[in-house]
Formats: structure tokens, C-alpha cells, sequence
């Protein structure tokens, strides 16, 4: 993710570290040496990851696990939700809920915290969804998932992919 121009020289002379852009959480961290028969110079270069905001924004996600704690009931397993740059937000259920079919939920995306919500409606309702993130990586999200309307009683824990 570093790279260094010219790779070689003599004399007095200019170089020029570049960066590749940093598309993870993760920040990074490089060193690179310069040396000559007289001195030797260390450059530490150091890039910022992404905010959990900048990281999600643009982004696709799979529900792969619903641990509802009935291995018979993974219905939202395949559901997909897509945060788009200008905030707005689908969620594309597509499962059938206590009789309801529950296709999909279009609207505006944000992050309170450790918390995305995903307001539109369903059901020609209101209908906030929330994902409590309890552990975020450049892959996966566990989160617990709840609604306003009372499907998702308590939440339920689930874990996405990132597409």
C-alpha cells in the first residue's frame, strides 16, 4: 500500500512516498528506510482507517446467521441491505413473517452511535430497523436486529457479510 519513487539513486535527490487509499476500519502503519553509505534515515508514514460511517456508506451487506435460538427459524437468512453514498437505504427481506409478507423496506440509512437504523415503511407503515453493532470488521457485522413494529420481539443476533 506503499510505494516509493525512485526505488534507487545517487546524489542529492527528491523521493516520493505514495499511499494507496485506505478502504478498512484498520489503520496502518509502514516504515521506509532510506540509507546511503553515510546515513540512514527512517520515514514512518501512518494512514487512518475509515469511520464506521465512511466504511458502511456505499456499501452491501448479506445476512448469512439468525441466531434466534430455533435452528428452524433462520427465515431472515439471504436478506439483503445496500447503505447507499446519498443515505438513502433498502433492506430486501423478502420473508413471510406470522402470515405478513415482508418484501423490502426502502428509505434513509444513519448511524447513531454503535446503532444503524433503517427508516421507511412496511406494511404501508412507519418502520425503523435497527442494527446494534456488537462487533464490526472489514468482512462481517454481528449485530442484534429489531424493529419498531414489534416482528423482531427483543432483536434477535444475526451476522452479515459484506458483498
Amino acid at each position: 500500500w506503499v510505494t516509493v519513487s525512485p526505488a534507487s539513486g545517487s546524489d542529492n535527490g527528491t523521493i516520493k512516498i505514495t499511499t494507496a487509499e485506505n478502504n478498512s476500519l484498520n489503520p496502518r502503519e509502514a516504515k521506509v528506510t532510506v540509507k546511503s553509505e553515510t546515513i540512514e534515515k527512517v520515514i514512518e508514514v501512518e494512514q487512518d482507517g475509515l469511520s464506521k460511517e465512511e466504511f458502511l456508506s456505499g456499501s452491501k451487506w448479506e445476512l448469512i446467521s439468525q441466531g434466534s435460538g430455533d435452528e428452524n427459524y433462520n427465515d431472515l437468512v439471504g436478506a439483503v441491505l445496500e447503505f447507499r453514498t446519498d443515505k438513502s437505504a433498502v433492506a430486501i427481506l423478502d420473508v413471510e413473517l406470522e402470515g405478513l409478507p415482508l418484501d423490502k423496506v426502502e428509505g434513509v440509512w444513519r448511524l447513531k452511535g454503535e446503532k444503524i437504523e433503517i427508516e421507511g415503511e412496511l406494511l404501508g407503515m412507519p418502520t425503523i430497523l435497527t442494527f446494534e453493532i456488537l462487533e464490526l470488521s472489514d468482512k462481517t457485522m454481528k449485530c442484534q436486529m429489531s424493529d419498531n413494529l414489534g416482528f423482531l420481539q427483543g432483536g434477535i443476533p444475526v451476522i452479515l457479510e459484506k458483498k
